[in-house]
């Protein structure tokens, strides 16, 4: 068995991932009027689906950021000597998801909105995974060798295009809602 099995944390970005998945995909999003609980999927499948007129601007980073995280936990797992940088990964892939938060609430507090105790479970779940993923980041990893330390591994050009990535779609994201509105995140 591998030693990154020794510490239970270290299974957590593949633990939110899963979570945030599952949310996205099966938990109600919002509890509408006429609908009631209503998923992520049946809110964006069709416009009248969206009663309360939530804004769905940047929701499919949600699922974006979750298989992220999913996939760094278990490349972390892989080799215990990348567990820290997965971890920063896994972090940057919650503020992804944080993203639409905030987006949301900006777009919320602007149309002066009442409907935020309609808001789902999983609304709320995908919230908490978000601000999760970030704050795993702050759990202590063990030491590792020269090559295989953050400031080695962030150095590369592969780690700098990701994380210039992550940058681009956040700053685009947030000065520009609509972009992310018409999904062409795909275009970057």
């Amino acid at each position: 068995m591998s030693k990154a099995f020794t510490n239970p944390l270290s299974l957590l970005p593949i633990i939110l991932g899963l979570v945030g998945l599952i949310a996205y995909q099966f938990l109600p999003f919002v509890n509408q009027p006429d609908l009631g609980a209503t998923t992520v999927p049946m809110l964006t499948e069709v416009r009248g689906n969206n009663e309360f007129g939530l804004s769905t601007n940047g929701i499919a980073l949600l699922p974006i950021g979750a298989a992220a995280a999913l996939l760094l936990g278990l490349w972390s797992l892989t080799n215990r000597q990348l567990a820290r940088a997965a971890s920063v990964f896994s972090a940057l892939a919650g503020v992804v998801m944080l993203e639409y938060f905030v987006l949301f609430f900006l777009d919320y507090r602007a149309e002066g909105a009442s409907f935020i105790g309609s808001m789902a479970f999983g609304f709320w779940l995908l919230f908490v995974v978000a601000v999760l993923l970030i704050l795993q980041a702050l759990i202590p990893k063990p030491s590792v060798s020269k090559e295989f330390q953050l400031r080695s591994l962030l150095a590369n050009q592969e780690s700098a295009i990701v994380m210039a990535l992550v940058l681009l779609v956040v700053s685009i994201g947030l000065s520009s809602p609509r972009f992310l509105a018409t999904r062409n995140i795909l275009d970057i």
